[in-house]
């Protein structure tokens, strides 16, 4: 992952989004402006404190939406 991220530069700064709850998960997301560009963060974490997941996404580009059939 640090490949992919690297060519956007340093964090200049870290802007908070919003949190939400999925079943017994929080979801924390933020906005990293980089010397070279923007990417949403989603940190998952679990009810005991500790992190379960960690996810990137160019903050250009529209977040995937679930389908049902």
């Amino acid at each position: 992952m640090s490949e992919n991220l690297k060519p956007l530069g340093a964090i200049k700064s870290t802007t908070y989004s919003a949190t939400t709850v999925q079943g017994p998960n929080s979801v924390y997301a933020y906005r990293l402006s980089c010397e070279h560009g923007d990417v949403l963060m989603k940190i998952i974490v679990d009810k005991l404190g500790k992190i379960g997941g960690i996810s990137f996404r160019p903050a250009d580009k529209p977040e995937a939406k679930a389908t049902t059939s």
